[in-house]
This record gives C-alpha cells, sequence and structure tokens, in this order.
C-alpha cells in the first residue's frame, strides 16, 4: 500500500503466492501401459484439493496443467513426438513451474516498485550511485544458494574493476593528473570458472541435471577432473571423499558441499508449462 500497488494487484499477487503454495503440494505416482513408464496425479483427497485450489488460484486448467506437468513434447526433424514423464521427471517439472512463476512474480514486483518511485528527472537537484558488492557469504556448510549469492558478488566486483579502477584510470591518463596506480586484483578468471558457456561449472551442472540419472556425485567427478589444473578450483583429497570442493573468490577461498546442487538446479520449464504459463487466464500471471 505504501509502494502504491493497487488494490487488484494486491490481492492477485497473494493469489499466486498462494497458487504457488498449492502447486508444490502436487505427488504423482507411477503408472504402465502398452507404451512404457508414465506418471499421473496421486488420487488422493489433499492432491485433489491441492490441484483444484492451484488452478484457481493461478487461472489455469486443471487437464492443461496434468498434462503440462506429466508429458514432454519434443520436436525432431520436423516432427513431433510427446513422451510420458516418470513421476520423477513430473515432480521436477512441477518444481520447475513453481520456480518459473516465483522468478517472474518477483522480476514483476521490483519493475513495480521502480515504477512507483521514479521521479522526474526534471526533479532531481543531485543523483549519488551505490553499488554495494559485499553480499559475500561463506558459512561452516555453502551449498548452492551460497555459490550463487558469491557468483553474484564475483560479477559486481568485476564491474566495479571495469568502471571504478579500468576506466578512470585511463581517463586520469587522458587528462594527465598526477596520481598513483592502484592495483586490483582482476577476478575475470574466477567468473571464468563459473560462468564460461561451455567449460563453466554452471553450465556442466546444468548439462549433468538433463542426463537421465543425473547425481551429485557424477557432478562432482566432472568437475575433479575438469577443473584439476585450475587455479580457482580446488579439492583435496579429504574434501573428495566428503563431495566438497573450494573456490577462491575474490573475497576468500570458500568451501562448498556438493549435496543437492543437482536437485536445487532442475528448474528446466518444459515446453508445455511455458505456453501454459502464456496463455493463462489469471490477469497477474499473463502480465508477467
Amino acid at each position: 500500500t505504501t509502494l502504491n500497488f493497487v488494490p487488484q494487484d494486491q490481492s492477485l499477487l497473494f493469489d499466486v503466492v498462494a497458487g504457488i503454495l498449492h502447486l508444490g503440494q502436487l505427488w504423482f505416482q507411477s503408472f504402465t501401459d502398452g507404451e512404457g513408464e508414465g506418471s499421473m496425479l496421486d488420487p488422493n483427497t489433499e492432491n485433489e484439493s491441492a490441484v483444484q485450489l492451484c488452478t484457481s488460484l493461478l487461472g489455469l486448467s486443471r487437464e492443461q496443467l496434468l498434462e503440462s506437468l506429466t508429458v514432454k513434447q519434443i520436436v525432431a526433424a520436423g516432427e513431433t513426438y510427446f513422451k510420458k514423464l516418470t513421476k520423477i521427471q513430473a515432480a521436477d517439472a512441477r518444481d520447475a513451474l513453481s520456480k518459473a512463476i516465483y522468478g517472474k512474480l518477483f522480476d514483476w514486483i521490483v519493475k513495480t516498485i521502480n515504477m512507483r518511485i521514479e521521479v522526474e528527472a526534471s526533479n532531481i537537484r543531485a543523483n549519488i550511485g551505490v553499488l554495494d558488492i559485499f553480499g559475500f557469504e561463506s558459512f561452516t556448510i555453502n551449498s548452492f544458494e551460497q555459490l550463487c549469492i558469491n557468483y553474484a558478488n564475483e560479477a559486481l566486483q568485476q564491474q566495479f574493476n571495469q568502471f571504478i579502477f579500468k576506466l578512470e584510470q585511463t581517463e586520469y591518463e587522458k587528462e594527465k593528473i598526477e596520481w598513483s596506480f592502484i592495483h586490483f586484483p582482476d577476478n575475470k578468471d574466477c567468473l571464468e570458472l563459473i560462468e564460461h558457456r561451455i567449460n563453466g561449472l554452471i553450465a556442466m551442472l546444468d548439462d549433468e541435471c538433463r542426463l537421465p540419472k543425473a547425481s551429485d556425485e557424477k557432478f562432482a567427478a566432472r568437475m575433479y577432473k575438469e577443473y584439476a589444473s585450475n587455479s580457482r578450483f580446488g579439492a583435496t583429497a579429504a574434501q573428495k571423499r566428503s563431495g566438497k570442493f573450494s573456490i577462491n573468490h575474490y573475497a576468500g577461498m570458500v568451501e562448498y558441499t556438493v549435496l543437492t546442487f543437482v536437485e536445487k538446479n532442475k528448474d528446466e520449464l518444459p515446453k508445455e508449462a511455458n505456453t501454459l504459463l502464456q496463455s493463462s487466464s489469471n490477469k497477474l500471471l499473463g502480465s508477467l
């Protein structure tokens, strides 16, 4: 209310959040027919209640929702095929859809807040920019969340280096201003380790998640082999035995536990679920 969210948007926002919670309560069971293994909604009272509330709150069709979570559409050589998903794959699709809706909702909230607090340029007397780069995390146990947070801070640190140190010092030289050169650590190689489109840690994790029998152990083994000579990556014999690895970030060394990395990264949204989102009758989901 303080940020001027209109009552209708407030109501729809809470509907979407509640709908996501009910979506996460859907469970599936396996069945086998002449075409192989598939999955269907587990026919119990709790599931029926959850799917009814979920579809009502999100403005979705029950049939379309369940089909989008249990069947995968594959397009190859100009032809379309449909593959039934196992109950594990259906659960992954459910989680991916929940994450996708929540992510889009978060972006919508931020965009709406920015619109509400926007001030006309003519009314601005002075402007101060603040770049917050010190949200670095290193706990006793660091998991996928900490890697994502520290990756974001690596990217911010690189931006800081680029615009504050490199460009400013180039400008000083151009204007022949007397100054003492500031030496700073370049973390580009650490960013490459994490974000490289082919050999990066995240790309490798995405690839592992697409495999039929993806596991944290297999992902860890691939990292130990791929990054054995990378100065930013480390894994002692003891760490390898317990599924751990270290990354030498700009702010220091952090040890990560690979357990649950694969599960937390399984957020690839099935094509059917994405189509369902775009055709949603919920006004807020449609605007997302």
